[in-house]
């Protein structure tokens, strides 16, 4: 400063530099932040302090595409890209100029919210052109993408990205990495891709955090981001960016993948785009790149995507050119992907280089999928190479030349209040946003072939209030082992809707079933269709359940491979003392896991799921919650959702949750899903008769109900551990070493419930309900009128088919005289001549092959072996429930022959 005032000092009318106040704290405020256009270095020299100034970071792609970036100060929040200043970067630190000449101007396109600084902060997408000759610097080919946009503006191009991913552990410091983050520490491979894909649970979603946390940024900072799912290689995942318009496409999948990179920075991990991110049986990655034009969507559309087809088949390798480096590797014909000298395009048809959607060859008129772009792809050169063809081929329909409306940079504030309720509006809807900040997520949550739980998430413009408000949706059945590659698409139909624990309101998670695509039934491992159908035809019977799941907490094995270690287990593999203190325990080494518990609990109770209790139970390590009461089909949707959220609690606990009915042999107790069952008729007077009949009718097809209750649940219906051997059959009052247990209150009471205790942890819990109500059905009928008998009532209908069986058990028990019964019902019934009249007349009825063998009735398949808590003889019990259908008084027990 001293030379140059030297040197100037013969200027006059320099202003006066005052003296600075630092440390003169303004805090922040919305209301003290100037919006509009920044004023630059001349109005910031003249502030005292830079409180209240906004932050830009201005981001750019290098000559290799990848994003790099630098913050500005500026004197005002900007609402358009007009309000920023050109800015300017040393080219040759990023192969974009040589040292003697190397400044590059950044030219403003696009503004985003700053997810990481937060508001009033900006992310400012900008262009790089050669500060020498005003050309686009080495790697900008956004400049030509724009003018391809702008020439074929008429037909308004919709596209949607759908980027995938592999997360690395981090190497040696400016080395690519080579151990993705779903591999073994040791760097040895997990078990083979399969159980990855739309995953839960530790050891399966590897990397969700990473992919939850991109997500949440992206819609801070207003990136048009669609959805995020598990790939089929573990440690890869994908992000879906769109629907976008024209040019809007690359800005916003640009911006989506510089936050990655961020994002990255705080998860001690490396985000990959490589399209081979490992040799070997694995997946690679692609960029999906889902496209249509007006033409498209317009009656007639159908054809006009086949016309395009058959265009870019004409030039397939043209598009291979602008589709990504090192693709050969991707594109082999295997692994969902089409050989890369090879062009075919189909419906439904992952292995082809164009899919179709089964949607648009049956509504006429859709959108295509070009599965050719790699992960690494530049967006701007796929979208501009996808739209000159289209263009050329379809030149003969356009309307006239326009533009596309400039991407929105709209940066309003977002609050809790500002998203919508009711049905989503769809893509079409989106795709006019301007940005998806107050939109809503929805993790659609389904059963694949193994009943075990997948989900990924969509983007929606509203809050639904009903299933019905929400899309059907779709996803790659192959990766699931419910279709084959070459016709893979499974559609999801949402069926019940509960709140979001993980990432709050007005988030949600949806309970969907899985529809074939191709035929429109239920898809493998769709059991909720059947069992729905069950509870309809028998609801007038109103079932009620409750379901008590056990499940083991394990310590995290090798990845992709079962748990064998519980969590109550020492650290190096030895036994702890046996069971005994752990069953509803308190303290350090007893109530072990109760982190894992707890959460789960308090996630269910926000998501709206039914969980009615928590307790530690007899194995360490070995906990239950409940869930219920549960009225027909609610059941299993409430207890399907609570196991996918306890999927998810464990894994930020680094446990794996276990639902194996033994997870470990030895004196150790497995695990159930006691099933806790009532009926109308079971609820009133005289309940516990039709208690005892279900409990006879269960008893006649146990091994019906068995095959039904889980895979593997012989290793735990041993006899031992609070079980009945799984060949053996028998019910009982407060006795859990029976199949069904009828509380003591039920037969204190005369009604009730009762727990079938044989289902094993993992269990299909709509089989298992549907099972139990199908057989009740059949024994009860569909009215509660006809199952639950007069309840003292004289005027009571009565199923007289269910008087005549249990009429035919007792005479065939007792061996008595026909005319001892007439008798001994003749007295009972004295006070009660209609009904007398009506068992008198059964009793004329009975079938000829009965009155062949002396009144007895025929032979019907014997159940494995009864036992019942109660002291009544058998014969006593029948003539009970007989009587307590038809409001007779019970007689005295003396007034019938003792059993034999």
């Amino acid at each position: 400063m001293k030379t140059t005032g030297q040197c100037l000092s013969s200027f006059k009318g320099i202003a006066e530099v005052g003296s600075s106040t630092y440390g003169a704290l303004e805090y922040f405020t919305g209301e003290n932040i100037s919006i509009g256009k920044d004023k630059g270095s001349l109005a910031l020299a003249k502030m005292s302090t830079y409180q209240t100034c906004v932050l830009a970071e201005y981001i750019w792609l290098d000559a290799r595409q990848i994003p790099r970036s630098k913050t500005m100060t500026m004197t005002d929040r900007p609402t358009k890209a007009e309000d920023l200043r050109v800015w300017n970067y040393d080219g040759s630190s990023t192969e974009q100029a040589e040292g003697h000449n190397s400044e590059v101007l950044l030219y403003p396109r696009a503004i985003f919210d700053d997810p990481f600084r937060g508001p009033p902060h900006v992310l400012v997408l900008a262009e790089a052109y050669n500060a020498w000759d005003g050309q686009p610097s080495i790697g900008n080919s956004r400049a030509e993408c724009n003018e391809i946009m702008n020439m074929y503006a008429a037909l308004d191009p919709w596209f949607g990205i759908e980027q995938e991913y592999t997360l690395f552990r981090p190497t040696k410091v400016g080395e690519a990495p080579s151990v993705p983050l779903g591999f073994n520490e040791d760097g040895s491979e997990p078990a083979p891709q399969g159980p990855y894909y739309c995953s839960a649970g530790t050891g399966a979603a590897i990397g969700r955090a990473v992919a939850d946390d991109h997500y949440k940024k992206c819609l801070q900072a207003g990136v048009k981001i669609a959805g995020i799912n598990a790939e089929v290689m573990p440690g890869q995942w994908e992000f879906q960016i769109g629907p976008c318009r024209g040019i809007e496409m690359g800005d916003h999948l640009t911006m989506a993948r510089y936050i990655m990179l961020r994002v990255t920075e705080s998860h001690d991990c490396e985000c990959s785009f490589s399209p081979k991110p490992k040799r070997g049986d694995w997946n690679g990655a692609g960029c999906h790149t889902n496209f249509s034009v007006t033409p498209m969507m317009q009656d007639g559309g159908y054809d006009v995507i086949i016309q395009v087809c058959e265009a870019f088949g004409k030039v397939a390798k043209d598009h291979i050119q602008e589709y990504g480096e090192g693709n050969d590797q991707r594109l082999t014909g295997m692994h969902e992907t089409c050989d890369i000298n090879t062009f075919k395009y189909g419906v439904a048809n992952r292995g082809a280089s164009i899919r179709i959607p089964r949607d648009a060859e049956k509504d006429g008129k859709g959108y295509m999928e070009d599965r050719r772009p790699a992960a690494n792809c530049d967006p701007y050169r796929v979208t501009g190479r996808i739209m000159k063809t289209t263009g050329q081929c379809l030149a003969g329909s356009m309307g006239p030349p326009g533009a596309l409306p400039a991407p929105s940079s709209s940066l309003a504030e977002y609050s809790s209040r500002s998203y919508k309720i009711g049905k989503d509006q769809g893509a079409s809807a989106l795709a006019y946003m301007g940005s998806f900040r107050s939109c809503v997520l929805a993790e659609y949550v389904w059963l694949d072939a193994r009943q075990t739980p997948r989900s990924k998430t969509m983007t929606m413009t509203s809050r639904p209030t009903k299933p019905e408000d929400l899309r059907v949706w779709n996803y790659d059945g192959s990766s699931t082992e419910q279709a084959e590659g070459h016709n893979s698409e499974v559609l999801l139909y949402p069926r019940a809707i509960f709140q979001d624990p993980f990432r709050g309101p007005p988030h949600i998670l949806v309970m969907a079933e899985a529809y074939n695509a191709w035929d429109g039934k239920p898809s493998i491992g769709n059991t909720r269709a059947e069992c729905a159908a069950v509870m309809e035809k028998y609801k007038g019977l109103d079932p009620w359940f409750g379901i008590e799941q056990e499940y083991t907490l394990m310590r995290p094995g090798r990845i992709g491979t079962a748990a064998t270690m519980p969590l109550g287990f020492n650290e190096d593999g030895s036994e702890p003392a046996p069971q005994g203190p752990y069953y509803t325990g308190a303290g350090t080494g007893v109530a072990i896991g109760r982190a894992v518990a707890e959460d789960h609990k308090m996630k269910c109770l926000q998501a709206g799921v039914k969980i009615s209790g928590i307790n530690a139970e007899v194995m360490p390590g070995q906990w239950e919650f409940q869930v219920g009461p549960c009225r027909g089909i609610e059941m299993g949707d409430h207890l399907t959702i609570a196991r996918y959220i306890m999927l998810r609690v464990t894994e930020s606990h680094n446990c794996v949750c276990s639902f194996s009915p033994k997870p470990k042999d030895g004196d150790w107790n497995g695990a159930g899903c006691h099933t806790n069952f009532s009926v109308t008729p079971m609820l009133q007077q005289g309940g516990y008769d039709v208690i005892i009949k279900v409990c006879e009718a269960f008893g006649r097809i146990p091994q019906e109900h068995v095959l039904e209750y889980g895979e593997g649940n012989d290793k735990r219906l041993t006899g031992k551990h609070e079980t009945c051997d799984i060949n053996t059959f028998k019910y009982g009052v407060a006795n859990r070493g029976a199949s069904i247990r009828i509380p003591r209150d039920a037969e204190k009471d005369g009604k009730g419930y009762m727990e079938d205790r044989r289902p094993a942890a993992n269990c299909d819990p709509y089989r298992v309900t549907s099972r139990m109500m199908k057989t009740t059905g059949e024994v009860l009928g569909s009215s509660p009128s006809l199952a639950a008998g007069s309840g003292g009532r004289s005027d009571m209908n009565v199923d007289v088919q269910s008087l005549r069986d249990d009429m035919n058990a007792m005479i065939k028990e007792t061996r008595v005289e026909m005319g001892s019964v007439r008798q001994a019902l003749a007295a009972s019934c004295a006070d009660n001549n209609k009904m007398f009249q009506k068992i008198l007349s059964m009793m004329s009825g009975m079938s000829p092959s009965s009155q062949a063998n002396g009144g007895e009735p025929p032979a019907s398949p014997a159940p494995s072996s009864f036992s019942v808590g109660s002291a009544q003889s058998l014969q006593a019990r029948q003539m009970q429930s007989m009587n307590a259908k038809a409001g007779v008084p019970l007689p005295s027990r003396s007034a019938y022959p003792q059993q034999r």
